[in-house]
């Protein structure tokens, strides 16, 4: 233990004291720091949402709906309705735990509750497809392209592409639709106009 009053003598019972304060204080540096890491390596976002005042400030849920698209008139759901929300914590998150805190006339047993990860992509500003990088060899239905100047350009046939030392294994296999991302130039059909 680090005593930090070597010069100072204190008495007896201060002495005491004075070791039950350290003891106290290096515990609760400890706990802390141990409470900090757990909070970065085990993160958590719970998410609220008061079934009976829809509106509150404190309700972080997005979007909490019906399935009829209406939002839940003082949080009353009728029976059969499906009440539909999402929820999107910053971060990355490996488990979801759903629990309620009903009132005490309220029935929710034998109540299905679904929980569906999804992507909202779709609230994101669209823009261009990225492509394909130059230089990337393609291959799709027995066909072979390389990406050049952003461009994805045919080789004629297979011994011209061999030709250029080009081996069918270096291709990467992909679906017909995906060679759109890049616009299509010229057919390569000589190795010395080769761009």
């Amino acid at each position: 233990m680090i005593n930090l009053t070597k010069e100072i003598k204190l008495k007896h019972d201060l002495q005491k004291k004075y070791v039950a304060a350290l003891v106290v204080l290096y515990v609760t540096f400890l706990a802390g720091m141990f409470f900090v890491a757990y909070r970065i390596l085990f993160p958590s976002a719970p998410l609220f949402f008061s079934f009976s005042n829809a509106n509150a400030l404190k309700n972080n849920l997005l979007f909490p709906r019906t399935s009829g698209w209406d939002t839940p008139e003082k949080g009353i759901i009728k029976a059969g309705e499906k009440f539909i929300f999402n929820a999107a914590p910053s971060g990355f998150f490996s488990k979801a735990k759903i629990s309620f805190a009903p009132e005490s006339s309220a029935d929710i047993k034998g109540t299905r509750v679904d929980a569906r990860k999804s992507y909202m992509a779709f609230f994101l500003p669209d823009g261009n497809p990225v492509g394909f990088k130059d230089g990337t060899l393609l291959t799709s239905k027995e066909k072979y392209y390389i990406v050049s100047n952003g461009v994805l350009r045919e080789f004629e046939n297979q011994s011209l592409m061999q030709e250029m030392g080009y081996s069918k294994n270096a291709f990467t296999q992909v679906k017909e639709d995906d060679l759109g991302y890049n616009a299509h130039g010229e057919m390569i059909s000589d190795p010395q106009k080769y761009p």
